[in-house]
């Protein structure tokens, strides 16, 4: 595995890329590497190379959107409620998607990689994430000019990306053979099974931002 200062350090160069706006050319190739490997091999994954590149992308490239978004917003002279959007809509989304998927939830979507996922589940979460959207985003500018749809829209998009990083956080796990994330990064394990969802959504709301306000 990489040594800890070498992977601190390329998770600072990734965040001052973010500040600075050159993130969209970083890292690249190990991203897509990221995605693509876990879900074609069928045997367990080397771990060195992969914890290394996983820790980098998930508390490197990932987080560093969220900066990304907040320069947008003050360069458009946005509302600062913008950059709050992503973090309380993967939240509520989440939780519902938690709460239904307990009480009522039957029909399990992905049983091999998440057992506790469930179709009600994700579908209140869409739901609860395309209310919220379009309770909030309409009052914000530059959804204040979109057409109605957009805001649900941009809500389901967000929603569906943070369950899709949970279940690829899910994926990664079981290529590397590993039963939970803590024991990949230590003490950031816990806390990243809890904002995997949040990692997603946040690249997810940047590039749609970017979309909308061209």
């Amino acid at each position: 595995m990489l040594p800890n200062w070498l992977i601190l350090m390329l998770e600072v160069l990734i965040m001052c890329s973010a500040y600075f706006q050159r993130l969209q050319e970083f890292l690249i190739l190990p991203i897509a590497f990221l995605f693509i490997a876990p879900l074609f091999c069928r045997a367990p994954l080397p771990r060195i190379p992969v914890y290394s590149l996983f820790t980098v992308i998930y508390l490197g490239y990932l987080p560093a959107h969220l900066i990304l978004i907040r320069r947008f917003a003050g360069e458009k002279n946005y509302s600062a409620w913008l950059v709050l959007f992503p973090l309380v809509l993967t939240w509520l989304s989440d939780t519902a998607a938690y709460a239904v998927g307990k009480i009522l939830g039957r029909k399990k979507i992905a049983p091999k990689i998440s057992p506790n996922k469930t179709l009600e589940g994700t579908i209140a979460g869409l739901a609860t994430a395309a209310a919220v959207s379009s309770l909030w985003l309409p009052k914000l500018t530059p959804f204040s000019s979109q057409p109605f749809w957009i805001a649900p829209l941009t809500g389901i998009s967000l929603s569906a990306a943070g369950q899709t990083g949970d279940l690829f956080e899910s994926i990664f796990k079981r290529a590397v053979d590993i039963k939970d994330s803590s024991r990949t990064l230590g003490e950031h394990g816990g806390f990243l099974d809890r904002v995997d969802s949040l990692l997603f959504a946040l690249p997810a709301f940047y590039y749609l931002l970017l979309l909308i306000a061209r």
